[in-house]
């Protein structure tokens, strides 16, 4: 039986026969805005070509207003992506469609058009990393980032992509103050509360229902806490109410933000679509590579988000940290204290366009 889990499992993407469909499924395992997965596909006749869309239902208007969070998934995707069609045997490429967001059939319309080549298969170095979690909220351990690891991020610092590793303690607690001021205030914004509230998936059942949001072992928890938490939650609907959400994100995000190592800041001089999907791009990279040294990512971007009652911190934050141009991401960098579980994800059948 299928669950909100099987597409992790490497067994069920080896046994799909249409190469775009395995690109697709390994793709679906990067990170995205609220575990959204705001990407649908279509098949076309030539079997080296298929489309991307952003989905209707999974889009978060409230607090992606500009879309640019769905745009850096849609990166993430296609770096997950692009890993694993050289894993099996193909180059994959893109035409991204930069009047998209001025169409009025947006939703209707492809974002991108994706196309594979063969090529020399190669086992790539970073493609075992695809199948681990893909975030980890929990505390870090005192441990520095290793100065390797940290070159190689920096590898990714372009003129047109910036990417700072934060390792200041001063600035990381700085950084952290102010992402918690940014929380509190999410709290306290009814339409942003709402929209985040329709994705949380309070028991076994939603989360094979739905296959995208998040849920209570989004955050590092034992099977028996899980268990208990979730029967709480079915019995007692209320507790997975708007204010006991955000008690619950308030309460997570004080433990993560006072025990953070690192800080990944990534902008851009100018904020557009194409930027945005590289920036995407990057981070699923740096995400993998990430793995490989036993190190995890957990963005904490809502403090930069810019819907108008967040927009003073977001200023606030670029002004702290320099930026000459547009923050993208935040996200905090660091060798966890506990193993996370996989997020939910879809089955690979809703995720493509008849």
């Amino acid at each position: 039986m299928k669950t909100y889990l099987s597409v992790w499992q490497q067994e069920n993407l080896i046994s799909q026969e249409d190469v775009r469909l395995k690109i697709i499924q390994a793709g679906s395992l990067a990170p995205s805005s609220h575990n959204t997965q705001p990407w649908e596909f279509k098949l076309l006749s030539n079997k080296n070509t298929f489309e991307i869309y952003i989905s209707r239902s999974r889009y978060t208007p409230e607090v992606d207003p500009d879309y640019r969070q769905t745009w850096i998934s849609l990166g993430a995707w296609f770096g997950y992506a692009s890993i694993s069609a050289l894993q099996f045997g193909y180059t994959l490429s893109a035409v991204w469609h930069e009047d998209w967001a001025s169409s009025p059939n947006r939703m209707d319309s492809p974002i991108g058009l994706l196309k594979i080549q063969s090529t020399t298969q190669i086992d790539h170095p970073l493609y075992p990393y695809l199948f681990h979690p893909d975030t980890n909220r929990s505390p870090h351990k005192k441990h520095s980032i290793p100065h390797p690891l940290i070159d190689l991020i920096q590898s990714f610092n372009k003129t047109d992509v910036r990417v700072q590793t934060i390792t200041d303690r001063h600035l990381i607690d700085n950084l952290s103050s102010l992402a918690y001021q940014a929380a509190i205030l999410e709290t306290t914004q009814l339409p942003i509360m709402k929209e985040t509230t329709l994705l949380f998936r309070k028991n076994e059942r939603e989360k094979n229902l739905y296959g995208y949001g998040f849920s209570i072992d989004s955050n590092p928890v034992t099977p028996i806490s899980l268990w208990f938490t979730q029967t709480l939650l079915t019995v007692f609907p209320r507790l997975s109410s708007t204010e006991s959400a955000s008690r619950v994100f308030l309460s997570n995000m004080r433990k993560s933000l006072s025990h953070t190592e690192a800080i990944l800041c990534m902008s851009v001089p100018v904020m557009t679509m194409k930027k945005c999907i590289e920036i995407g791009q990057v981070y699923a990279q740096i995400v993998c590579l990430g793995h490989s040294y036993g190190v995890a990512c957990h963005p904490i971007s809502q403090a930069i988000e810019v819907y108008d009652a967040m927009l003073e911190t977001k200023l606030n934050i670029e002004h702290l940290l320099n930026i000459q141009g547009e923050l993208m991401m935040l996200v905090r960098v660091g060798f966890p204290t506990k193993s996370t579980r996989p997020s939910i994800r879809q089955p690979i059948e809703k995720l493509i366009r008849k």
